[in-house]
């Protein structure tokens, strides 16, 4: 059902959030209803055996089981975040003639003029580096690119409408650091919450990978 509902919503929002996005959020959803149901169950459980001391001892029982659990489920349900795996900085936006570019990254042509000077007054450039070969590998997937320009662009807002294609932010990648960068035009302009607005976007599942995990992938 919320895989369903996110699809068909997904033609209007002004960064998609990606089809591997999708997929975890709602493997999420579906995963929360068995966790209720397991809390009703510890919750019930604990009850029903402090049933015997009065209905006060089964309700305080019950209440304070149920709180337990749900902090442990809260606590399991954290997955990793780009934070975990990388270090995020802001960079530099230059030109190279039309070229928009952070460090030695090119992300898109911007023909216009008045959108590159808009760029300069406005734009914020973000650096993700990653922290070791797990991480560059994870930063590599576009899904998880796509994930990261979505929720900066959803929690810090965006200066841009449907006919400014120019102004869409574009996760690009060094192939040989695995370095991200990436420009907006963000309608919060604090450098620290659009930081750790990055930092905070969850690592998708489909994207996990342990090159290091097997002595092969050690000692390539």
């Amino acid at each position: 059902m919320e895989r369903d509902t996110l699809t068909h919503m997904e033609s209007h929002e002004l960064v998609p959030r990606g089809a591997p996005y999708i997929e975890g959020i709602a493997r999420v959803f579906e995963a929360r209803n068995y966790l209720a149901m397991l809390v009703s169950l510890v919750a019930s459980g604990a009850g029903l055996l402090a049933n015997g001391m009065g209905w006060a001892a089964s309700a305080a029982a019950g209440a304070a089981t149920g709180g337990i659990a749900i902090l442990i489920v809260r606590k399991a349900m954290r997955g990793p975040t780009i934070g975990d795996i990388a270090d995020v900085k802001i960079g530099e936006i230059h030109f190279d003639g039309p070229l928009l570019t952070i460090g030695d990254v090119s992300i898109m042509n911007v023909g216009l003029e008045d959108a590159r000077q808009r760029y300069m007054r406005e734009g914020i450039a973000l650096i993700i580096e990653p922290r070791n070969v797990a991480a560059k590998e994870m930063l590599a997937n576009v899904g998880q690119r796509q994930a990261i320009a979505h929720e900066v662009a959803a929690r810090v807002g965006i200066e841009k409408d449907v006919d400014q294609p120019e102004f869409t932010p574009l996760p690009r990648r060094s192939p040989v650091t695995g370095t991200i960068v990436m420009a907006i035009i963000p309608t919060l302009t604090d450098k620290d919450a659009i930081v750790e607005a990055v930092r905070q976007v969850p690592l998708l599942e489909a994207v996990t990978r342990r090159p290091h995990g097997s002595k092969k992938g050690r000692t390539a």
